[in-house]
């Protein structure tokens, strides 16, 4: 078949259109230093990149739930250790109270401090985290305790999601800590120590010496229980940073040009257009000649 100079013509414009493409591709890598800019570039690449973002994007949602959950649980420990303190110091009053010498107006004085320290004992049940109150189980937007130190929560475990597969309990009980649940009903002993320090009741200034012993138990086995989820909450941190550190890898390996590589592509493909366009010019001019020689 006779090649007419039109179809000549086409196929100069159209290799040419084709170098011109290819560096414009070669430029947008070099200039963005990626090596995918559009889906069309590595198709097979793309996807992978898309699933590595997405997986990015998963681990990333996983870091900032523990971040949060932490928080909340460090608080949880910190106040469990403040609420030792209060136990401890009112047990500190009713040994001291049991001491026959004392004059029973120091002891109506003593429940009087009894009565300062559950105050902060309530304070301290009460406090709240970035999720909501710490003690009241899955009760997040009510006070674990009435002011007259009722627990109004429940003992529903709160559970997060901390990767693929991977939840835990990101909360302790309340009921556990503070109440009878957990052998001590630490309220009721302070008010039951505030009566028979007032009514000068030694045998009651007795039992409330002993329940608060066991409530400093209760309270620090709860402080114990914290510090275990803490560990396994910076476990679990840990695992999603390893994650990222892989995915970031993974992501750079796929999308990330070499800049010494895209500069010499760059290069290559500027040469090749010039060569293409003077060819293509010398091609059309002798075309040209030939059909008006």
């Amino acid at each position: 078949m006779r090649v007419s100079d039109s179809m000549q013509t086409d196929s100069i414009l159209a290799s040419l259109s084709s170098t011109e493409n290819q560096l414009l591709t070669a430029s947008q890598v070099a200039s963005s230093g990626q090596k995918i800019n559009a889906p069309s570039d590595d198709p097979v690449a793309a996807e992978q990149l898309a699933r590595v973002k997405a997986a990015v994007a998963q681990s990333t949602s996983y870091q900032n739930t523990i971040t949060s959950v932490q928080g909340d649980l460090t608080l949880t420990e910190s106040s469990l250790a403040s609420a030792s303190d209060v136990v401890a110091s009112a047990q500190q009053l009713a040994l001291e109270a049991a001491d026959g010498s004392i004059p029973s107006a120091d002891r109506q004085a003593m429940a009087g401090q009894v009565a300062q320290l559950q105050s902060q004992l309530l304070s301290i049940a009460n406090q709240k985290g970035s999720n909501g109150y710490l003690f009241s189980g899955s009760q997040t937007s009510t006070a674990a305790f009435s002011a007259t130190g009722v627990f109004q929560g429940d003992s529903v475990d709160r559970v997060a999601d901390v990767g693929a597969g991977n939840t835990a309990v990101v909360n302790v009980s309340g009921a556990q800590a503070f109440t009878a649940a957990g052998g001590v009903d630490v309220f009721a002993t302070l008010t039951a120590l505030q009566t028979a320090l007032t009514n000068n009741d030694m045998s009651g200034i007795t039992a409330g010496v002993n329940a608060l012993n066991q409530a400093g138990s209760q309270i620090s086995a709860a402080e114990s229980d914290a510090g275990i989820k803490l560990d396994r909450l910076s476990t679990a941190a840990s695992v999603q940073q390893q994650t990222q550190l892989s995915l970031a890898s993974t992501q750079s390996s796929l999308a990330d040009a070499d800049p010494a590589q895209a500069y010499t592509q760059l290069t290559t493909m500027e040469n090749a257009v010039q060569q293409a366009i003077d060819t293509s010019r010398i091609t059309l001019s002798t075309l040209s000649a030939n059909r008006f020689g």
